[in-house]
């Protein structure tokens, strides 16, 4: 896992790049949802039962902030989520 941050001028991003399973285009899309959890892909945490909240909330609390959430993802090759915050300078 390889985690990051670039500052773009009046934003920050922050990003988390993984070398897991990758998601399908339609995943990309439905990760967001609350209560969603993809299919065939196992929990990583302590857990190991997930509620399908973590991203959804993620996503509410970076737009209350003015920011934006997203991914890039190719089945196979892993995952980058990624999350930008306007920087107040």
């Amino acid at each position: 896992m390889h985690i990051g941050m670039t500052d773009e001028g009046d934003v920050a991003r922050v990003w988390v790049n993984d070398e897991g399973p990758g998601l399908s285009a339609e995943a990309q899309q439905e990760v967001w949802q609350r209560f969603h959890q993809v299919k065939g892909i196992p929990v990583q945490s302590g857990s190991g039962k997930g509620l399908g909240l973590g991203l959804y909330i993620c996503q509410i609390l970076i737009a209350e902030h003015l920011g934006e959430v997203g991914v890039e993802s190719t089945p196979g090759e892993g995952s980058t989520f990624w999350f930008t915050l306007p920087i107040f300078r």
